[in-house]
């Protein structure tokens, strides 16, 4: 796993309070709405500032997507 799927994985899991996520899971399917998704942008924000934004996440829900 590379570094940036680990970050990603690591803000699911505490985003979401789930232990056990896929980097294929869909985050929405998964638990996520659209208040959960403001916090994870917002923990994306402090590791990877402008890398990252909200439309991107909706169009790319998964791990493995949005670290491409």
């Amino acid at each position: 796993m590379t570094t940036v799927i680990k970050n990603i994985h690591e803000i699911w899991k505490t985003v979401l309070e789930i232990g056990d996520i896929s980097i294929y899971d869909n985050f929405f399917e998964i638990g996520g709405n659209s208040i959960l998704l403001i916090g994870m942008h917002n923990k994306l924000e402090e590791i990877y500032p402008g890398a990252i934004s909200i439309a991107e996440i909706f169009a790319n829900p998964s791990i493995i997507k949005l670290a491409e």
